[in-house]
């Protein structure tokens, strides 16, 4: 159980992280010249949880 809420937690972290990835390249267009986009901000990691 505790295995498979980890595998879980890092597919949606790997998801984020793509989807982050994905908003920048489709909004680079949209941002001032010589700036980059915001990044995302990083997944939050639940304490006490393994």
């Amino acid at each position: 159980m505790i295995t498979e809420q980890h595998d879980t937690r890092l597919s949606v972290a790997e998801a984020c992280k793509e989807l982050a990835e994905a908003l920048e390249h489709l909004t680079a267009h949209d941002s001032p010249a010589g700036r980059a986009p915001p990044r995302a901000p990083e997944p939050r990691h639940e304490r006490g949880t393994r």
